[in-house]
């Protein structure tokens, strides 16, 4: 019987105090109706896995934990978001990554897991933009529509830490991390 197969991917967790930043950004605001992301969802993908079972995401774990986190990746990582952008097909906005730092700690996962077995291949990122997705549904005629808002939320910026990446698995809404 085959099991389920699901999201999996390598993210940096949400910077400390964004989503207070974010909720102060929001409020006051005449904000257009979008399906925003919970605080505690916000996340940076440095690594895709489009389809994995349970059973090779346990598996992916223990292969990456002695991959990576045994090489001191664990240490705080600068992010610097400035701006906003947007999927059109996938219809999601998201915050711009700016921080050479983490597009620099992206290109050593990618190394360091470039010799995965053929099951635990990832999507590179040539195509793949690491981003801050922070809502869904969005549809472009809400710019000029909601114009005021987009213009300040393009000079959104925000600078701190955040923590080392961690493994998550996407089931049900929920995002499992490996430990």
């Amino acid at each position: 019987m085959d099991e389920k197969r699901y999201r999996v991917f390598l993210a940096l967790p949400s910077p400390l105090g964004l989503s207070e930043k974010m909720k102060a950004f929001q409020r006051g605001k005449e904000k257009p109706p979008l399906r925003w992301v919970i605080y505690e969802k916000i996340h940076l993908t440095l690594v895709f896995w489009p389809a994995l079972t349970i059973t090779e995401f346990k598996l992916l774990g223990e292969i990456v934990e002695k991959k990576l986190f045994k090489k001191n990746l664990s240490n705080n990582i600068s992010s610097i978001i400035s701006g906003f952008a947007y999927f059109y097909r996938a219809q999601v906005l998201y915050l711009k990554e700016t921080s050479e730092q983490v597009f620099s700690i992206q290109k050593i996962i990618e190394n360091q897991l470039g010799d995965l077995p053929k099951e635990f291949i990832f999507r590179k990122t040539e195509s793949f933009i690491p981003h801050w997705t922070i809502a869904r549904k969005f549809k472009i005629s809400m710019l000029n529509k909601y114009e005021k808002y987009f213009q300040a939320l393009d000079k959104f910026t925000y600078i701190s830490e955040t923590k080392a990446p961690v493994l998550y698995l996407s089931k049900d809404g929920s995002y499992i991390p490996f430990s």
